[in-house]
């Protein structure tokens, strides 16, 4: 399959393929279901908080009210980092199919090593404050081969699709039914 332009028209080719290929690309929150995580921080220019300049923030910071909780793989794939990174802190980087790559920093705490292999919804490790952090968070990252994409879009994908099957499910159901 070629790679998607944006969001949408992934979301346009979701409907002629099924779940399996869900789990190899990012389509998952990387924290609990249920939790209602919230986001502090979206993609794109803002001020930074410690450095008090303008800077391009190339992923989402999202926070819970819990504060330290698990932080899930978005996707099957190879740890390829898995340490701390400057700014970041103890930061995972997982690399997936289609030339995806997500990123995970801030953690508190990290349950994984480089070069193994995981799988979708994976603890990876505890949000935390590690790097130049404000707070209790985990700064969400996912690039295209290579380029800082907005994970906005990702966060509800597996979701919307099996909303959208069930929804074809019950039409078909129901149509037949008269």
């Amino acid at each position: 399959m070629a790679q998607p332009d944006n969001p949408v028209q992934l979301e346009q080719e979701l409907g002629k393929t099924n779940y399996n290929f869900l789990k190899d690309i990012p389509s998952i929150s990387p924290l609990q279901v249920g939790e209602s995580p919230r986001i502090s921080s979206l993609f794109g220019m803002r001020l930074h908080p410690i450095d008090g300049i303008h800077k391009p923030h190339l992923g989402i910071d999202l926070v819970c009210r819990r504060g330290f909780q698990f932080v899930y793989a978005t996707a099957n794939g190879r740890v390829i980092f898995a340490r701390s990174k400057k700014g970041l802190g103890l930061t995972v980087e997982v690399n997936h199919a289609n030339g995806y790559t997500t990123g995970y920093g801030h953690l508190g705490t990290i349950y994984v090593k480089q070069g193994e292999t995981v799988r979708i919804g994976e603890v990876l490790g505890l949000m935390g404050s590690s790097g130049k952090a404000t707070g209790v968070h985990v700064h969400y990252t996912i690039s295209i081969n290579g380029t800082a994409v907005d994970p906005l879009p990702y966060l509800t994908l597996y979701e919307d699709f099996i909303k959208r099957k069930d929804a074809l499910r019950a039409s078909l159901i129901e149509n037949s039914a008269k």
